[in-house]
């Protein structure tokens, strides 16, 4: 049977300088896009942006310079999808939108965050608890066994004194 021991450590504590990190990385994939992998394959996610859809190429040209006046300008990376009946681009979403999604963000990156120092700290708190009941069911088996064998040298020295007479 093989024992493998979990090694106990200091549990990670509260950093801003990382959790600054986190947000960070949180926003710049949020404007710049990233790359979301599956079971089915990879797709670029752009969280910022939202696509316009026209049927007509005039509906399609006239909803962007709509846009564009408004403030919305086409994502300069993404490409323009044209086909029969269809037309689409990426468009940015408006300022308030992305306010939005950048708190909600933060918040959920500060939330991933937190949960991860609390489920290292109970997994922290859980190896310790199985070393130290092994530590005292170790120190229980060792007095047990000296009891054992202090009955067995009694016994034993009981029956060398009948047989030494006979």
């Amino acid at each position: 049977m093989t024992i493998t021991k979990t090694k106990v450590t200091i549990p990670a504590y509260f950093s801003q300088e990382e959790l600054d990190l986190r947000k960070e990385k949180a926003k710049y994939n949020y404007i710049n896009g990233y790359v979301r992998r599956s079971e089915y394959g990879s797709s670029f996610v752009l969280e910022s942006c939202f696509t316009f859809h026209a049927t007509t190429l005039e509906l399609f040209v006239d909803g962007l310079v709509q846009l564009a006046l408004n403030g919305q300008a086409r994502h300069q990376y993404s490409n323009i999808v044209s086909g029969v009946g269809y037309h689409s681009a990426h468009v940015y979403k408006t300022v308030s939108e992305q306010d939005e999604d950048l708190h909600a963000i933060m918040k959920e990156a500060e939330e991933n965050y937190l949960s991860e120092l609390a489920e290292e700290k109970q997994k922290q708190i859980e190896a310790l608890t199985e070393q130290l009941l092994q530590a005292e069911l170790n120190k229980e088996q060792k007095k047990e066994d000296e009891r054992m064998a202090k009955l067995r040298a009694k016994a034993e020295q009981e029956a060398c004194e009948f047989f030494k007479d006979k």
